[in-house]
Formats: C-alpha cells, structure tokens, sequence
C-alpha cells in the first residue's frame, strides 16, 4: 500500500480548490451576461418608445399647424398615405427614417382626425406601433380648438 505524502495532499487540495474557484466564476459570469443582455433588451425597448413618442409629438405638431387638420402632414411625412385628410399612415425602417410599406417598414404610426359637429374642435389620435413585435409604442390624443371667428379680445 502505497502511502500519501504531503506534497500530494497539498496538490490535490489545490486542485479542488481551483475547480471551485473556475465553477463559481463560470456561474458569476453567466449570471453576467443574462443580466447585460436583459439590460440591453430594456435599452433598445426604451430606445424605440422614446422615438415612438418624438414622432408622435411631431405629427401632433403638424396637426397643430395645419389647423386641427392633416393638411401639412404630407409635407412633414414625406411618403405618407392619407385618406380624405381624416386618416394617415407613415411607414418607417429600424433607424426610424420614413420608408413605403412594405419589406423595410418595421414600424407604422398611424394619425385619425375627427371634428365636432359645430366645427371648434378637431381631435387626433396618433398610435405608433411595432409591426414585427405587434406591439404599441406610444399612443397620444391631441385636441386642436378652433378660435371663434367672432370672438376679439378688445383693447381699452
């Protein structure tokens, strides 16, 4: 029977120690990477719904200018499909520049105008949404007034 040194028990204590050792860095380190590529999924969603509301809040500029009316939009949304001025449609591709529907189109906001029967409101609602994920980004209600042709404020 072949008797153990302490040299060897030194040795194979030090490699059990370096197994642990590599065995707990290979966990910590795979809980690292989960976690950067779950702090990246959460940057690129954020990423899109702050573009998302910039867009949204340009088109409500638009229809702000254009008097509670999709009058301007295609001149601000080149590319866009309007209906009748009460519907509009803007297609645009991963770096969120505008494109045609079609096979580059990632994302789609859409704007639809309704008025008051009496002419002084015009309201918008505009929805930006993701047509890969088919999911909504943003969505915003505006309302325009109409100022009253006979109302003046009147100077003293």
């Amino acid at each position: 029977m072949k008797s153990v040194t302490g040299t060897q028990r030194r040795s194979s204590l030090f490699l059990i120690e370096l197994m642990i050792s590599i065995f707990f860095f290979a966990i910590a380190s795979s809980v690292c990477i989960q976690l950067f590529a779950e702090a990246r999924r959460i940057t690129e969603e954020t990423t899109a719904e702050n573009q998302a509301l910039l867009q949204a809040q340009s088109a409500a500029s638009v229809f702000y200018a254009g008097g509670g009316t999709l009058q301007l939009f295609p001149e601000s949304f080149p590319g866009a499909d309007t209906a009748g001025g009460t519907w509009a449609a803007v297609f645009f591709d991963e770096n969120w520049k505008i494109c045609e529907n079609g096979t580059e189109a990632v994302r789609q906001m859409t704007v639809s105008v309704s008025g008051s029967s009496d002419g002084t409101f015009s309201d918008a609602d505009i929805s930006v949404r993701d047509m890969e994920k088919d999911t909504k980004l943003c969505e915003l209600h505006v309302r325009y007034h109409a100022p009253d042709e006979n109302s003046h404020i009147s100077e003293r």
